[in-house]
């Protein structure tokens, strides 16, 4: 009968090298865990969140820092926060939660705090492919958590889908960055000479995909899909490889895409005016950044302080916009200082062809930056995403500072062919 070449077998990405890497990097496991927990607040605590930023304060520490060229506009960034909060009278907990969290992730660092970081992220990211893999399934087999909390509290459901998670946008979100990694690896296992995994990361890919959409964002998943598309073309230089990978994935694209548009109930939903963001008019995505726009001309200047939102719109935690509220809520001195920190983070092109780790953070972060015009990932201190917008931008940062980094990759992937 036929046999596998030697290098697919076992698979390059399996169980036990998952496992090993669990063993060697126990306590970045277990934090990204307790970042996660604030996913799946209806499985697991969602108080872990919060000892997750303990634990890269604890980090910070063991590993030792010092000064960094964005110490400097991330400690302004901080006593802008503090200051339009206490003038607003709103320097509660909260604030002083994102200032505590920005003080251990942004404001210092050093090589080996870097590592530690560079670790966590991937393991969160790991995280995200995993949550699209068991959302998938629980797509297919009628698991969905948020229906059942809905008819636990209320008696009916809107019929949109959460899967295993606490809400559809965040696990949308989730799956969109899961669909990133994924595309991730068929490039990796590609470049590898892998051809087979190549394929079945590609129908991952797909699935991951699908399952974004069911979250029913369509921000998510079409930010999710101009990313992977950047991801493919940074990973090559030569216009031939690029044909190779991109008219395939196109083909497929082309053929699946469109019905899983069409056959989407949450997106026609969404086209109908029936979506979460609608009820009221008030929670509509226009009125919110609407909402943040008034704030901003209310306070220029220092914005009119964290966490604080105008008269009609006190009880709302969905703000619209993660670029508004830094806008509305730190006015333009914080905004633009966010928005240094960010063009800081630009990589050369010629470093994203020879890392593909380092491209697939680049995509990553596209996705949050582009997604932050719909989702306020960026100063909402009580979801996930808002400790790993941050971890993000401080790992992309220290990146062209420090020249060695872990190998996660090799790690979990193997040797290239050509290295055997």
């Amino acid at each position: 009968g036929r046999h596998f070449p030697l290098y697919l077998w076992p698979p390059p990405l399996y169980m036990k090298r998952i496992f090993n890497l669990i063993i060697d990097n126990k306590f970045e496991c277990i934090v990204a865990i307790c970042m996660f927990s604030n996913l799946y607040s209806n499985v697991l605590p969602d108080a872990l969140y919060y000892l997750s930023i303990l634990g890269v304060a604890f980090s910070m520490i063991r590993y030792g820092i010092r000064s960094t060229p964005r110490t400097l506009p991330t400690l302004v960034l901080i006593g802008v926060i503090a200051l339009s909060s206490f003038i607003a009278g709103s320097l509660n907990m909260r604030a002083l939660s994102m200032c505590f969290m920005l003080l251990a992730v942004m404001a210092w660092s050093s090589e080996s705090f870097y590592h530690f970081k560079y670790r966590l992220l991937f393991f969160c990211l790991l995280a995200f492919a995993f949550t699209s893999i068991i959302n998938f399934y629980a797509k297919n087999v009628g698991i969905n958590y948020y229906n059942a909390v809905q008819i636990y509290n209320w008696g009916s459901s809107s019929g949109e889908f959460s899967g295993f998670t606490c809400h559809p946008m965040w696990m949308s979100a989730a799956c969109g960055i899961g669909t990133i990694f994924f595309v991730y690896a068929m490039i990796v296992l590609y470049k590898r000479g892998h051809l087979q995994w190549t394929i079945f990361f590609g129908l991952v890919s797909l699935a991951s995909l699908w399952t974004t959409m069911q979250g029913g964002s369509r921000s998510a998943s079409g930010i999710s899909l101009l990313c992977c598309l950047f991801l493919i073309l940074v990973s090559f230089e030569s216009a031939t490889q690029k044909r190779k990978i991109l008219i395939p994935i196109l083909l497929v694209g082309l053929l699946a895409i469109p019905t899983m548009v069409t056959d989407n109930e949450q997106f026609k939903k969404k086209q109908g005016g029936l979506g979460l963001y609608d009820d009221q008019g008030k929670t509509s995505r226009t009125d919110l950044w609407q909402a943040r726009w008034d704030e901003f001309k209310s306070a220029p200047v220092f914005g009119i302080g964290f966490g604080v939102q105008k008269k009609g719109y006190e009880n709302s935690t969905e703000t619209g916009s993660g670029w508004l509220t830094a806008l509305a809520q730190t006015g333009l001195i914080g905004f633009s200082l966010l928005c240094f920190l960010v063009y800081k983070i630009k990589l050369p092109l010629k470093d994203l062809r020879t890392d593909s780790t380092a491209a697939l953070f680049e995509a990553v972060m596209l996705f949050l930056l582009l997604h932050s015009f719909f989702e306020a990932y960026m100063f909402q201190i009580g979801w996930y995403m808002c400790l790993f917008f941050w971890l993000l931008l401080s790992v992309l940062d220290d990146y062209k500072t420090y020249d060695t980094m872990p190998d996660m990759e090799t790690e979990l992937f193997g040797e290239s062919i050509n290295d055997h």
